[in-house]
Parts: C-alpha cells; sequence; structure tokens
C-alpha cells in the first residue's frame, strides 16, 4: 500500500494541519489558505520521497513529526511576522482585532473574578454545615455552588473563539446575581462579613447597602458581557474571517 494511502500518514497528517491552522486562525483567509496549501503539498512530497527510498510507514511518520516540532519556532516567527504585516497594511482589520482582544480579557476577567467569588463563599458556606457554627438555609447554599460551576464553566468557554458567545450567556447569572448573593451569605456566617455589611450601612444609612452595591455592579457587569455576547455571536458578522474575531493570541 502506498505510504501516502496509510492510516498512519494520514493521522499524522491531521496533526500537522490541526498545528497550522492552530497558528493561522487569526490570519487573512489568503494567507492562511496558502499556507495550508503549501504545507499540504510539502507533506505529499515528503511521502513521495520517503516511498520512493524505501522507509516504512512508522520512519516516516517520526519524521514528520520531528519536522513539525524543530519547525514549530519558525511557524510562530512567521505568524508574527504576517500579523505585523497585517497591522501595518490593513489598519481596520488591526483595530478589530485589538477590539476582539479586549473584549475576551473582560469576559476572562470576569469569568476568573466570579469563580473566585464564588468558591470561595460556597467553601465557608460548607464550612459552617461542617462545624455547625451558623444554621446556614440550603437554598442560598445550593445558588452559591450553581453560580460558581456556571461561572468556572463559562470561563472554560470563554477560552475558545468559537464558544465564547455560549460562555458569555453562560456568565450571564453568576454576574448578575452572584455579588447579591455571596455579600448576603458570607455577612451571615462571617464576622468580617457582618462588620463590613455594618459599616456600609452605617456609612450609607440603608439597610442591605452592600448588597444592592453589589447587585448594582453585577448589573452594570451585566451590560458589557450583553455587548460581550452580540460581539460574539456567530450570526451577528457572518462575513467576519478568522483574523478579525480571533482574540485566544
Amino acid at each position: 500500500m502506498s505510504l501516502i494511502r496509510t492510516s498512519t500518514f494520514r493521522t499524522t497528517a491531521r496533526w500537522v494541519l490541526s498545528w497550522c491552522a492552530h497558528y493561522t486562525r487569526d490570519l487573512p483567509d489568503g494567507v492562511a489558505a496558502a499556507r495550508r496549501d503549501e504545507l499540504a503539498s510539502d507533506l505529499h512530497e515528503h511521502a513521495v520521497w520517503a516511498e520512493e527510498a524505501g522507509w516504512s510507514v512508522e520512519r516516516l511518520r517520526r519524521d514528520i513529526l520531528r519536522r513539525l516540532v524543530l519547525g514549530s519556532v519558525h511557524d510562530v516567527t512567521w505568524r508574527a511576522h504576517q500579523l505585523g504585516r497585517g497591522a501595518v497594511g490593513d489598519p481596520v482589520h488591526a483595530a478589530t482585532v485589538r477590539t476582539a482582544q479586549r473584549i475576551t480579557r473582560f469576559m476572562l476577567a470576569l469569568g476568573v473574578s466570579l469563580t473566585l467569588v464564588g468558591g470561595y463563599t460556597y467553601a465557608r458556606l460548607i464550612r459552617s454545615i461542617v462545624i455547625d457554627d451558623y444554621p446556614v438555609p440550603p437554598l442560598p447554599t445550593m445558588l452559591v455552588g450553581l453560580l460558581a460551576v456556571l461561572a468556572l464553566f463559562g470561563t472554560a468557554l470563554t477560552a475558545r473563539r468559537r464558544s465564547r458567545f455560549i460562555g458569555a450567556c453562560v456568565l450571564a447569572p453568576p454576574t448578575l446575581l452572584l455579588g447579591y448573593v455571596a455579600v448576603g451569605s458570607l455577612s451571615r456566617i462571617s464576622i468580617t462579613g457582618a462588620q463590613f455589611v455594618f459599616w456600609a450601612d452605617h456609612l450609607m444609612a440603608t439597610a442591605g447597602s452592600l448588597g444592592y452595591l453589589a447587585l448594582g455592579i453585577g448589573v452594570s457587569a451585566l451590560l458589557g458581557l450583553t455587548s460581550a455576547a452580540i460581539w460574539w455571536w456567530p450570526f451577528t458578522r457572518p462575513s467576519m474571517s478568522a483574523t478579525e474575531v480571533s482574540a485566544e493570541s
């Protein structure tokens, strides 16, 4: 059987082309396609040469992987050069990429912050239940746990461009509610939390002022998250190339 037709060569070639797709993900379509075509042609010629030289498919696979590892630094350098050319030659494209990166950083920072707040609050609630320090209502405990899980899941979805719209939707409930619920929970089980709530109420002359502040911050963050969801909504900008929407680098 020809080396090109073996499943080993095809699998190895898919790995190489997947790496190519990754480091060309936010380059102009024409540049990325030319790079993929060049690489596919090189893989074909490599396999033909190896077959004529009498190589086994395993030796061919090892040689391709060796070239992949050794060439990865050159690939990253080539990508940086292409991005630099795109930023100089197409300022609209460069501005779009920067905007996408800022939106993604906002979503990641929001998701990580919510995950930390939710995880800390849930841990304190569980601790109070275990040591029987304070009678903790089960509903707020389950709600905090659910919101913390949603925050973690939404952050993970935000890490990939194709799932960022879903990540924004998943982050919406903890963005709106977690701060308010966390303030209410910690004020009951933590002396420090109760002290902060007391100071805030005394300063604002309003009962529950810290919780309302947390809710207001949540509403403001939710507005930003809604804008991010609109930006990443796949049906909003159907003509956008991977260059314009990626912010993973």
